[in-house]
């Protein structure tokens, strides 16, 4: 954890994480962009809005579901804080997107595949930020017999320990936070640990797990769909991808509550991810289906 690049002048960790990702998915999708024949300006136009809509976004959606003191048209003051939720920036991101391309009457699909890697790019960059900040931690990694013994709440348990198999007590991977970061305070709230620690319990690198899944889906995304921006294929990708990495780095995530069905928030959206995927993909095999039928020559009519 390494919330503080500098002191003087005050750079957060995370936030120049968050504007390099943002500036090396820029250049990805622009990149894209022009190899699919889109006008970069384009792209320059959609960078500015989507970075805006995207923080309005996660902000809108901290407040509106982490933050239960937070009532009514109080969830509309994103400036009074907040934290910021990917999943909240990614929908109000993608709905400027596709309203800009169909104003401006673009190519839908090539639009949305020229997007697709970068997402991943600047969602992998992002998490490493999330790391050194010491957000987004991960499920503890010990005995689970001292776990619910300690805690004594069936939510809570699963909450910080969701699959015991994966959590053993001295895993390989585990890392430890320091005492101000927001995984050791929830230790001590739940009594893992003594009150005046040094560090948190071991833990997961789950930011660690998801930049790396990210990075791998995006390289792969954009290696195997250079050549054929345009199809949908990048864009139905990027949802299922995205939306299988999501919803497993879940079960070794502790800081969000399964409130929803023992899911939690992120999981119930990356299932609606994964049918929208399937929707596109069924979309497309009709289109070419349709497009591969052999059409019959028109009847001539001949005078008699």
């Amino acid at each position: 954890m390494h919330p503080r690049l500098s002191e003087y002048p005050h750079i957060s960790s995370y936030s120049a994480m968050l504007v390099l990702g943002y500036f090396l998915a820029f250049l990805l999708t622009r990149a894209r962009a022009k190899r699919a024949g889109l006008e970069p300006r384009h792209i320059d136009n959609l960078g500015l809005m989507l970075l805006l809509a995207g923080v309005a976004g996660a902000r809108l959606f901290s407040r509106a579901f982490e933050m239960p003191n937070v009532q009514g048209l109080d969830v509309l003051k994103l400036w009074e804080g907040g934290g910021l939720v990917f999943y909240g920036g990614f929908i109000a991101s993608s709905v400027v997107c596709v309203t800009y391309v169909l104003v401006n009457r673009l190519p839908f699909l090539k639009a949305l595949d020229a997007f697709a890697p970068g997402v991943l790019v600047g969602l992998s960059v992002g998490r490493i930020g999330c790391f050194l900040a010491g957000c987004c931690w991960g499920d503890v990694c010990l005995d689970r017999a001292f776990v619910e013994r300690t805690i004594q709440d069936p939510q809570r348990v699963f909450q910080v320990q969701t699959l015991p198999a994966l959590s053993p007590e001295g895993f390989a991977l585990a890392v430890q936070f320091p005492a101000r970061a927001e995984a050791a305070r929830q230790h001590q709230r739940l009594g893992l640990i003594p009150a005046g620690s040094a560090r948190s319990a071991p833990v997961h690198a789950s930011q660690l797990y998801e930049a790396a899944l990210a990075a791998l889906a995006a390289w792969l995304l954009h290696v195997f769909t250079k050549t054929n921006q345009g199809s949908g294929r990048a864009a139905g990708l990027l949802l299922l991808s995205y939306a299988i990495i999501r919803f497993a780095i879940e079960f070794v995530r502790a800081d969000n509550s399964p409130r929803y069905w023992g899911m939690t928030l992120s999981q119930v959206v990356s299932l609606f991810m994964i049918g929208a995927a399937f929707a596109i993909a069924l979309c497309r095999m009709r289109t070419v289906a349709l497009e591969a039928r052999p059409r019959l020559a028109p009847e001539t009519i001949t005078p008699r």
